[in-house]
């Protein structure tokens, strides 16, 4: 298949069909045997009956590395952090 796509790149002038060897990799999405919808809901479910932390229900459900799911959750609680009027001043926000 790869090789009817180059063929046809370099037919309609795209692009030149390459001379240098190359290598093809694929990477197949398998959305039909696992439905990320039902990942990210048992995700949920584990870390709502406390068999999870928030931290791996976050590398679980998006496929990231622990330190991106750090990142993740930093800024999670950023978002959370609540303002209570204590915190503002005549400038806003300590």
């Amino acid at each position: 298949m790869v090789e009817s796509i180059l063929w046809l790149a370099d037919f309609l002038q795209i692009s030149p069909y390459p001379t240098e060897a190359y290598t093809v990799t694929t990477s197949f999405d398998d959305s039909i045997v696992n439905d990320k919808d039902a990942k990210i809901n048992q995700q949920i479910s584990l870390k709502g009956a406390g068999l999870q932390s928030r931290k791996r229900a976050i590398m679980e459900s998006q496929d990231v590395d622990e330190t991106t799911a750090l990142e993740i959750l930093a800024e999670i609680e950023q978002d959370e952090k609540v303002v209570t009027a204590g915190m503002v001043d005549a400038f806003g926000v300590d």
